[in-house]
């Protein structure tokens, strides 16, 4: 396991070479819940950000679907249209807005493969929900404590033998983390 856990959960540290703290001692409970509210923290800045962007690569996919609307988009402005979803597939993804992500891919496609008027109507249905979506940005929810359950549970230190059978369809597998100890990857289907 890779510096963290889960919240709530005590992190047994490899070594005095990445924490500072003697091989076996344990970081406090709250580490991990520090570090994840960090990480939040850095991707609501970042979004911050990109958010600008976001909103003027949906305006060139809107003007894209107005022409089209109007009977006139050009096949400069169509592909400037397709690069912009295209990244916002992308960045909108990143973010954590997968909703996003499956309207600016399909507005992709349909410009991409040559979108006709009579496609318009959808289209501007598409790109109003993607502007809805850039619009409210990623989901900033508190941090809560994770439960640990069943479907992905890494055993740093406890070798194989010693670890009870697995459970009718899961999987047990025996591996080395960095730091050199056994782990051993119990997964859930």
């Amino acid at each position: 396991m890779r510096g963290g856990g889960r919240a709530g959960c005590a992190v047994r540290h490899a070594g005095p070479e990445r924490s500072g703290r003697a091989a076996g001692q344990y970081a406090p409970a709250g580490l991990a819940e520090h570090r994840e509210q960090d990480l939040d923290a850095a991707i609501a800045a970042l979004w911050d950000e990109a958010h600008e962007r976001a909103l003027a690569r949906v305006d060139v996919v809107e003007e894209a679907v107005a022409a089209l609307l109007a009977g006139g988009l050009d096949r400069d402005l169509a592909e400037r249209a397709r690069r912009e979803a295209h990244k916002l597939a992308g960045s909108l993804g990143t973010f954590g807005m997968p909703e996003g992500t499956d309207h600016a891919r399909a507005l992709e496609r349909r410009l991409e493969e040559g979108a006709a008027p009579r496609d318009a109507p959808a289209l501007a249905d598409r790109v109003a929900a993607l502007r809805g979506v850039v619009e409210r940005g990623p989901a900033r929810t508190p941090v809560t404590a994770a439960p640990v359950g069943p479907r992905d549970v890494a055993l740093v230190g406890v070798p194989s033998p010693r670890v009870a059978a697995p459970r009718q369809g899961t999987q047990s597998s025996q591996t080395r983390s960095r730091s050199g100890m056994p782990s051993t990857r119990i997964s859930s289907g």
